[in-house]
């Protein structure tokens, strides 16, 4: 059965992940409802791909919560809800293309970022930053002594993982934060949307129904879904569905 959700209910699901990630009581109201379109290939041909398509709530942010890297050339924060069962949120940068209701593929995730050792930091001293950062059962903290590189990830969405870990915007940023004071690293980077190649999208466009059924609005891909080359069948992310629906896709 195709995913179908009202109106009400998938704002009150997105405002409600928002806040959950933010670790906040309110706020996020007043955005929009996107829709777009997105496949990507899974071993650089055209079967099997990854239906990345998506239904996505975009609303402003305020300055304060978008980490302290990204503040200046972002001012909008989207959920984005695949029909292949993820659910994840990003920062909107500033200068996205305007043709484009919801353009996370330009923007940045909070879920993980790196920064490079400053060339004079004592070695002891990065290794107790990243022990006390690696405390925090729900950051993966990883430092490469040999070329310097820290990174630190956590799965608020499931963009990159296949199950979020129910860490927190502001539990990250924090961690970031002790980076940013120690003086012991610098350049922190927070991390864009990588997807594999080959892949295709089109721009999301606003949806003012209040019923909110994607499968109705599928153009570009309708036929390769038809055509069964999709590792998932059509599902929304939980609460609003199950996940994703694994299926064989049909490859020639």
């Amino acid at each position: 059965m195709a995913p179908q959700v009202t109106r009400t209910r998938f704002l009150d699901e997105s405002i409600a992940y928002l806040r959950s990630a933010f670790a906040v009581s309110s706020g996020f109201e007043g955005g929009s409802v996107t829709y777009g379109e997105m496949w990507v290939s899974l071993v650089d041909s055209a079967c099997p791909l990854a239906d990345w398509t998506a239904l996505s709530y975009v609303v402003d942010i305020d300055p304060a919560r978008v980490p302290l890297e990204l503040r200046p050339m972002h001012d909008r924060v989207v959920v984005v809800w695949t029909l292949g069962g993820r659910r994840f949120l990003g920062f909107l940068p500033t200068d996205a293309p305007t043709s484009d209701a919801a353009p996370w593929k330009d923007g940045r995730l909070p879920d993980s970022f790196s920064a490079v050792a400053s060339a004079n930091a004592d070695p002891n001293q990065i290794a107790a930053l990243v022990a006390e950062l690696a405390q925090d059962p729900l950051l993966s903290v990883v430092y490469l002594d040999q070329i310097g590189v820290l990174t630190i990830d956590a799965a608020i969405g499931t963009f990159a993982a296949d199950v979020a870990t129910g860490a927190t915007v502001p539990q990250i940023d924090a961690a970031a934060e002790k980076v940013r004071v120690s003086g012991l690293l610098h350049s922190i980077e927070w991390s864009s949307f990588t997807l594999r190649i080959p892949s295709e999208s089109w721009p999301a466009m606003v949806v003012d129904s209040t019923t909110l059924a994607p499968e109705c609005l599928r153009q570009q891909t309708r036929g390769l879904r038809d055509d069964g080359v999709f590792t998932t069948a059509p599902g929304l992310a939980a609460p609003l569905g199950t996940g994703p629906i694994v299926r064989t896709p049909t490859c020639s």
